[in-house]
């Protein structure tokens, strides 16, 4: 199923939002705290256009930025069908240029692309990007008699195409300069997987994800899957995603309610992305034997359910738990810094 020999071996990375305003600045902390596997930040503080609900509908058919609420709102001023008609010529055409991120909504990812033009980026193997997923994409966009666009389902499989297609023109990016393309699709209303607030069944999320991972998979691009609630973790551990993360530092406790999902995903090559640096309610004794120690417990926990520790610190990959952008910035600073050095010691002590 995943078929992937990715081994990060606890090296780190971030997941997505940085509080910082300036996408130089930002991405320079991305260099100095992530430099084995870059990704580019998104800065909702430096333009709404880069909030999640927001950031990658360009070109979304009957879907537009009204500026005054500062968010993407459904239109119908054009003809719905002609819209459709447009938007899936391209896909079929496969026309990666037309469903690009331009630069005013995600600066950081052209500050990454130039300094892999200027060749500064040289000894870095793997890129990570990242697009909001389509359920989260979907709950945050109304459309006709106010009913989120996710219940609309022409609606919501021309989300679902196109979120795939932005991850692909990112991964065509990268590949251009010889670089692993990692990307991410982030998740966080799947923690109302089951509930009222989200009433898609484990089947219908199941098989949108193989809808939206398939034509990454088949282009060779390593995907992963974020969530930073509790979720039907199966669902996703048996999703055809590369890496599952989670919020190690809040939930650990039910993704390890399913040792043998996490086993069998494990042993097909996929990996585990531990969020175990906080971003909420961070400790002001925050420190990298704080965090060793905690991860250490869950290493013995998966290992006490049959979990061969050997393999998972092999298949692990180190995250702050969620997004940063609404933390103060020197205290994702302080986080980011944590996480740098708790990658560095597990690696020291498993990886010499």
């Amino acid at each position: 199923m995943h078929k992937n020999n990715f081994e990060p071996k606890c090296l780190a990375t971030g997941i997505g939002s940085f509080p910082h305003k300036d996408a130089k600045e930002a991405f320079l902390k991305v260099r100095e705290c992530f430099p084995a596997i870059p990704f580019w930040p998104q800065l909702p503080k430096r333009s709404y256009l880069e909030s999640m609900g927001v950031q990658f509908i360009e070109n979304f058919a009957c879907l537009k930025i009204d500026e005054q609420k500062k968010a993407a709102v459904y239109d119908t001023k054009e003809n719905r069908e002609e819209q459709f008609t447009k938007f899936y010529e391209r896909i079929l055409k496969v026309d990666f240029e037309y469903f690009k991120i331009s630069r005013s909504y995600a600066e950081s990812l052209y500050v990454l692309l130039d300094e892999l033009e200027q060749k500064k980026l040289e000894d870095v193997e793997f890129i990570k990007g990242q697009v909001t997923g389509p359920f989260t994409l979907g709950a945050a966009i109304k459309g006709e008699k106010g009913k989120h666009i996710l219940f609309d389902p022409m609606m919501f499989d021309m989300i679902v195409n196109g979120l795939a297609m932005k991850g692909l023109w990112q991964a065509e990016q990268f590949k251009k300069f010889n670089k692993k393309p990692i990307i991410f699709f982030d998740e966080p209303y799947l923690s109302c997987l089951g509930s009222a607030y989200n009433p898609s069944s484990s089947a219908e999320v199941t098989s949108r994800l193989l809808e939206l991972f398939n034509p990454l998979k088949q282009a060779g691009v390593l995907v992963g899957i974020h969530c930073c609630g509790n979720t039907e973790w199966p669902v996703l551990l048996k999703s055809m995603a590369d890496i599952v993360s989670f919020d190690a530092w809040g939930y650990f406790d039910k993704l390890a309610l399913y040792p043998q999902e996490i086993k069998t995903f494990i042993e097909n090559g996929g990996v585990l992305a531990f969020g175990i640096a906080p971003t909420q309610n961070i400790p002001h004794d925050l420190s990298v034997s704080m965090l060793v120690e905690k991860i250490e417990k869950q290493f013995d926990v998966l290992a006490q359910r049959g979990i061969d520790k050997k393999i998972m610190l092999k298949k692990c990959l180190l995250t702050p738990s969620c997004g940063l952008g609404t933390v103060a910035e020197q205290d994702s600073d302080r986080v980011l810094e944590v996480l740098k050095n708790t990658s560095r010691a597990l690696r020291k002590e498993y990886f010499k």
